[in-house]
């Protein structure tokens, strides 16, 4: 009874910042849009992941893991795939927001550490979140050196893309050596 009660406490907690947080959002147009297509991306993937494992699962014992493991992967892939893509195309973080790099560095930590710690326990379940973890991580700081390389670039008069988003858009605070 105290795990459930600790539980609702904790739901209800959330909901109450949910519910009391300010709705307006700091995402601009195009960011809004990438979302939508990744949401787009990541759902097309769910679903041709569960029906795969449809066709899989006729035979019973097709893959090492269970059909419920193999929907829980499918949605940890999902959910992969959406945060990759947004960060990558610039829409993770909101115009202004100044803390990717860290949240870049803290993905990749929990993520690897997740992935080691699970690996040598054998749990499917801490691997996927620890892959899922580490690579939304690496996305976020390849997509940061990236923008900064551009960044530096287009500075020196060499030119760059004026096309490509960056993970955090202007919100990266380039004067606190962002710069390489």
């Amino acid at each position: 009874m105290d795990i459930v009660g600790i539980f609702v406490v904790a739901l209800v907690f959330v909901g109450a910042i949910i519910a009391l947080k300010d709705k307006s959002s700091d995402y601009d147009e195009r960011q809004v849009a990438v979302m939508g297509k990744g949401y787009q991306i990541a759902v097309f993937a769910m679903a041709g992941l569960m029906g795969l494992g449809s066709v899989i699962y006729d035979e019973p014992a097709a893959l090492p893991v269970s059909a419920a493991d193999y929907m829980f992967l499918t949605l940890v892939v999902g959910a992969a795939i959406f945060m990759v893509y947004d960060v990558w195309h610039g829409a993770y973080f909101r115009v202004h927001e100044k803390n990717a790099r860290t949240a870049g560095i803290l993905f990749a930590i929990t993520g690897a550490l997740n992935f080691v710690l699970a690996l040598q326990d054998g749990e499917l379940w801490g691997i996927a979140f620890g892959l899922c973890f580490l690579a939304v991580g690496v996305t976020i700081l390849v997509r940061l050196a990236l923008d900064a390389h551009e960044a530096a670039a287009e500075d020196a008069g060499e030119g760059g893309d004026p096309g490509e988003g960056g993970a955090s858009g202007e919100g990266d605070n380039p004067g606190e050596g962002d710069a390489e």
